[in-house]
């Protein structure tokens, strides 16, 4: 899922207009919608893996709208689609992974995307001047709040495609439990689950 560009550069080029703006357009063409429609060729998976993409650019912001906004998106196409591929799933949750370590670690959301197959050169044509006006996410609370029930949803929805029973025997329970925040905020500085995340999940 490699589209070019570099997204801590072009981190700026987003505002939340744009991006509502831009996500409106993918819903009116049913890009993320399955489809059994065979006129529809390579170029739609390109142009849904791109969305996919400019999603987790928009966690990466520090605009607590923008950061709102895409997990709202992001949480409703895990549940209201097929993954595309066991790539597409690898590839969020690797993100998502960096994003709730970053914010353990205090480091910045946007180093942890410098790890990842890049996609955001499209957006450097973009004005930034709407850039500074949003509020900055200060507290890296609203990071773990949004990004773990993300992580959550995909572990739940995909637990067999990604082969977990025999590399996570100690997951803390995904469905019903009421301290999976907690337990997975302690549960993801682990042994287990950063060598699954490195063998299993992380692209090379």
């Amino acid at each position: 899922m490699d589209v070019g560009g570099n997204q801590a550069t072009h981190a700026a080029c987003f505002s939340i207009q744009l991006m509502e703006n831009l996500f409106a357009l993918y819903e009116a063409l049913l890009v993320w919608e399955q489809t059994s429609d065979i006129s529809r060729g390579n170029e739609w998976t390109e142009l849904a893996n791109i969305g996919l993409g400019l999603l987790l650019g928009c966690v990466a912001t520090e605009k607590l709208e923008m950061f709102a906004m895409s997990s709202a998106k992001i949480h409703n196409l895990i549940h209201s689609r097929e993954p595309s591929s066991t790539e597409e799933v690898c590839y969020m949750l690797e993100a998502l992974h960096n994003f709730v370590c970053d914010s353990i670690s205090g480091e910045s959301r946007y180093s942890c995307l410098h790890q990842l197959p890049s996609f955001l050169s499209i957006m450097s044509f973009v004005e930034t001047k709407d850039a500074g006006n949003f509020s900055p996410v200060s507290d890296d609370t609203h990071v773990k709040e949004f990004v773990v029930p993300l992580i959550r949803d995909l572990l739940d929805n995909n637990f067999e495609r990604l082969h977990m029973a025999p590399h996570l025997s100690e997951l803390p329970p995904t469905s019903g439990s009421p301290s999976f925040f907690e337990d997975f905020i302690e549960y993801c500085v682990s042994n287990e689950w950063k060598v699954f995340i490195t063998n299993c999940v992380r692209s090379d």
